[in-house]
């Protein structure tokens, strides 16, 4: 459909990637497994994604590259993040430090040193982004999806025990490496807090506010705690770069780092992760590694994916 729409002749494309949606992801370390059956061998880490490669190669008719994650949990590590090579690639500046920041459901950076030593890129997961605030809206009964521009946590006042108690998920205490999504962060943790914050007869307003400002301590800490020094930039793009209550609060926390849109790097802030695994899949297909020792826990550099063909 993609392609008759721009009006692309397949024979012109070499190969798909696709990294499909994610619906599970339990790294060795997630917190998460501390809720498991004792049974459930904590050797094995897990990460799912929907959207069949070979249906997608057949469909298509051409090679489609995916499952990205998998090879870096087999390697040893995370499966997350898995952008940081396209980061070093098109966005390292020699000479400034700077950070790349996704705001998506989950909040995920990398650190680029400014210089060609990749063996001090660093990246990881700081928490949530998007994925409470958007719960919170969503079970409102406004019939809203998302706190647009962050309008109704701008409107209310934080709840301190609340925020102080949630501040105390043993995710924000992790080091990295690390990463972390919806397992943790998701409808089962709201469920918790949204029954806590009706017992504190918190009004929906107020409810944003302590979320948003929850996830924005969370930034903070992640920056001052796990960074090796704070850098002068930071760019973010992802769904939460449009929520000014929530830069306004990050911002806050930071203001020695100076908050800027994705895309004065080039590029539009709702492309980076299209074509980052893009890059992925064209490296797959040479052969060549894409992930830095250590960012992800793994120790070797790991050729990320798995090939599907087409009859």
């Amino acid at each position: 459909q993609q392609l008759n729409e721009w009006q692309i002749d397949p024979k012109f494309i070499d190969a798909v990637a696709s990294h499909g949606q994610t619906v599970l992801h339990l790294p060795p370390e997630s917190s998460l497994r501390t809720y498991l059956p004792k049974s459930f061998p904590n050797q094995f880490p897990a990460t799912w994604q929907l959207g069949d490669a070979d249906q997608l190669a057949q469909r298509i008719g051409l090679p489609v590259v995916s499952d990205f994650r998998m090879k870096d949990l087999a390697a040893g590590g995370t499966g997350a993040p898995l952008l940081p090579y396209l980061d070093f690639l098109l966005f390292n500046k020699i000479g400034v430090e700077r950070i790349v920041h996704n705001l998506g459901g989950i909040s995920n950076l990398t650190f680029l040193p400014g210089s060609v030593n990749s063996e001090e890129v660093l990246a990881f997961d700081t928490g949530p982004a998007n994925l409470l605030l958007n719960i919170g809206m969503q079970r409102s009964g406004t019939g809203e999806l998302y706190d647009k521009d962050g309008l109704t946590a701008a409107k209310g006042k934080v709840n301190n025990k609340l925020l102080n108690q949630w501040l105390q998920h043993p995710y924000l205490d992790l080091k990295p490496p690390k990463s972390t999504g919806r397992e943790e962060f998701g409808s089962e943790l709201m469920r918790t807090w949204l029954n806590e914050a009706k017992s504190a007869d918190l009004s929906l307003p107020d409810l944003m506010a302590t979320l948003t400002v929850f996830t924005a301590e969370s930034i903070n800490r992640a920056y001052r705690d796990h960074l090796p020094r704070l850098p002068k930039e930071s760019f973010l793009s992802g769904g939460g770069s449009f929520n000014q209550e929530l830069k306004k609060q990050i911002q806050d926390r930071l203001p020695e780092v100076e908050f800027r849109d994705f895309s004065e790097l080039g590029q539009p802030a709702e492309a980076r992760e299209a074509i980052g695994f893009a890059v992925l899949g064209n490296q797959f297909l040479m052969g060549e590694s894409t992930t830095f020792p250590g960012i992800t826990g793994n120790q070797s550099s790991v050729i990320l994916g798995k090939l599907s063909l087409p009859n």
